[in-house]
């Protein structure tokens, strides 16, 4: 068997002679001893500093910001429309003038004609009829009674000129269409335009209109100021006849 020893270890056994090699040499190991001890504590602080010198870098980068996110954008403001009112608006001011036509309960209830009604003239209806009408003063509530009579006769179910957003458009012919049952009357002369259109409503298969100043030659009444329009002739005879069943 083969045993090892220091040197420290060897002169001691050599005897008290060699105290001072003994000594020296322990001082000498402490010194080295410290000196490992020492490395390793600047090794130590030297990482300690790179990595925080790295995480400097990091936070300085254009990559990453110690920056508060923006706040949101605030939401846009409704933007008029034509008429120069929001929806919300205009809304509003169409429930005003129909309230005189038909009750607001009755405007206000879904599935019943009046509602649909309504609610095509605000939501659906292309023309976007404005509540102060500069060229016809009551043209919302015109468009309003056309479409109202529109429901409440099933008019997606007509033969002929129903609204082409029907769930079964039917043709749209002046001179009226064909059925079982015979032949659909005409519409009226130049009215041959489908119902709930962007068209004007006095243009609408079944439809005429005269203004204000035509009414007043008729029946003696005075024009009055703004002029108005009015719906006075309304025959389905053109529409109605034989309802797809």
């Amino acid at each position: 068997m083969t045993f090892r020893y220091s040197k420290i270890a060897f002169l001691l056994l050599l005897g008290s002679s060699n105290a001072r090699e003994v000594a020296r040499l322990r001082n000498s190991a402490d010194q080295r001893k410290n000196i490992r001890v020492s490395n390793k504590v600047e090794v130590d602080e030297y990482a300690a500093r790179e990595e925080i010198d790295q995480w400097d870098r990091f936070l300085m980068s254009s990559s990453f910001s110690m920056n508060p996110a923006p706040a949101p954008a605030p939401a846009p403001s409704p933007t008029p429309d034509k008429c120069g009112l929001t929806n919300k608006e205009r809304r509003k001011q169409l429930f005003e003038i129909i309230s005189d036509v038909s009750t607001p309960a009755a405007l206000t209830t879904p599935g019943t004609p009046q509602n649909q009604a309504f609610e095509w003239l605000v939501n659906d209806d292309k023309f976007r009829v404005c509540p102060e009408e500069p060229v016809c003063n009551n043209k919302a509530i015109n468009r309003y009674v056309a479409a109202l009579l529109y429901y409440s006769t099933e008019g997606d179910e007509w033969v002929n000129c129903n609204a082409q957003t029907s769930p079964t458009p039917a043709p749209c012919n002046p001179n009226g269409v064909k059925w079982s049952g015979g032949m659909s009357q005409p519409c009226f002369a130049g009215k041959a335009e489908r119902w709930l259109s962007a068209s004007d409503e006095c243009l609408w298969c079944g439809l005429s209109c005269k203004d204000e100043e035509e009414l007043g030659k008729a029946f003696g009444i005075p024009a009055q100021d703004p002029p108005g329009c009015y719906l006075t002739d309304i025959d389905l005879g053109a529409n109605i006849y034989g309802l797809h069943q």
